[in-house]
């Protein structure tokens, strides 16, 4: 039953078909890569030929049973009403008891994929196909195609479709990863279908919402060797690129007033991702705005002031009382192996290791390169 004031829902098993806007510029998309001058090749996997570090060994655990499938998600904004730059810790609470079915299902995935990517021969097989057993169970029960809420729940269902997505490539490591089996394709492309609904066209702010559409559509598109959702994702890459100004900084994000510095390395988490997606598929345009961006970002660890400057003064502080921590920094792995940026050294070296279940899991094991000898780095956001 729909109480007063419930946020709209937003129906996302009754959009079985795209709108027909959407189907359009995906059509458009694909008439494009389909002409004589584009190589017909599988899209390709960026954890395929990575210099995978060598990881810990890990216990043969049993693969578990998966639980009831998450359907609908009907949630707020864990911010004060009407100001995104304050966090409401009671909101925050409501919200994360409202999504823990989902999120214990996406990290147990997450777990299984990396045991898999770490494991060889027979166990990298049991493993693997247990995450398959997970992914078919809630493929099965259409799950997070319900109702769900506009813009937040909409939100954690792109969110999760990078997380299964990333865990479904991840797993296979150097190996070219396989079509999966029909009832997960079809599931994966019904989401990745909805994000690219919801997200094209918008006429509201185009901010880090929309760069992590673009690695949903990527990464999903990958899965299920989609080329039109593909390159509608890495638009939003070129897009965002577009917006990076002379000085590194993001307009949108630096809106967020002492959240800033935070909403700017969150930003760059789905760019850095998105960057080596187009590595490992031949495209070698210019990294220069995504290198200015993670240049503010590090100067802005070591000192936030630089960072507070530009969001008109504000004192910096990170995400709900938290510090710069191999999770909310996990993208640098993606980032460095892309462009080879030695600034970033100091701060994987003293992070690592480097993993977080909304990319995937552990980044460090599965992109990460050894380092040379590099100074430690800390940041006073870290302080007490």
């Amino acid at each position: 039953m729909k109480r007063r004031g419930d946020p709209a829902p937003h129906r996302g098993g009754d959009a079985r078909r795209l709108p027909s806007a959407s189907t359009a510029v995906l059509g458009m998309l694909a008439a494009l890569l389909s002409g004589p001058h584009v190589e017909a090749r599988q899209l390709q996997s960026p954890f395929r030929g990575s210099p995978t570090l060598q990881g810990p060994a890990v216990p043969v655990a049993a693969c578990g049973v998966p639980p009831e499938a998450v359907s609908d998600i009907r949630i707020e904004s864990g911010f004060k009403p009407g100001d995104y730059t304050k966090i409401d810790p009671a909101r925050v609470s409501a919200r994360k008891a409202a999504t823990a079915p989902l999120h214990a299902y996406l990290n147990a995935v997450v777990r299984y994929s990396d045991a898999a990517m770490l494991a060889t021969g027979e166990a990298r097989r049991e493993r693997q196909a247990c995450v398959e057993r997970w992914l078919t169970a809630w493929a099965e029960r259409d799950a997070l195609l319900g109702t769900v809420s506009w813009p937040e729940g909409s939100y954690e269902r792109k969110w999760a479709l990078v997380a299964l997505s990333l865990a479904y490539l991840k797993m296979y490591g150097a190996e070219l990863p396989p079509k999966p089996p029909p009832p997960i394709e079809r599931w994966l492309r019904r989401l990745a279908e909805q994000v690219v609904s919801e997200y094209s066209g918008l006429s509201w702010k185009r901010n880090n919402h929309v760069y992590w559409a673009g690695l949903a559509a990527v990464s999903a598109a990958t899965v299920i060797d989609d080329r039109p959702i593909y390159a509608w994702g890495l638009r939003q890459y070129d897009l965002a690129m577009e917006a990076v100004r002379g000085d590194g900084s993001l307009p949108l994000e630096l809106a967020r007033g002492p959240l800033a510095l935070y909403y700017h390395a969150y930003s760059a988490s789905p760019l850095s991702m998105m960057l080596i997606f187009r590595a490992a598929n031949g495209d070698t345009r210019d990294d220069a705005p995504l290198r200015r961006l993670v240049g503010l970002i590090l100067r802005g660890l070591a000192d936030p002031s630089i960072v507070a400057d530009l969001a008109g003064g504000a004192r910096q502080t990170w995400w709900n009382g938290g510090v710069p921590d191999g999770r909310t920094m996990a993208w640098l792995e993606a980032y460095r192996l892309a462009t080879g940026d030695a600034a970033a050294d100091g701060w994987i070296a003293s992070l690592r290791p480097l993993g977080i279940v909304w990319l995937g899991g552990d980044l460090t094991h599965a992109l990460g390169q050894p380092l040379p000898a590099a100074q430690k780095r800390t940041s006073p956001l870290a302080a007490p």
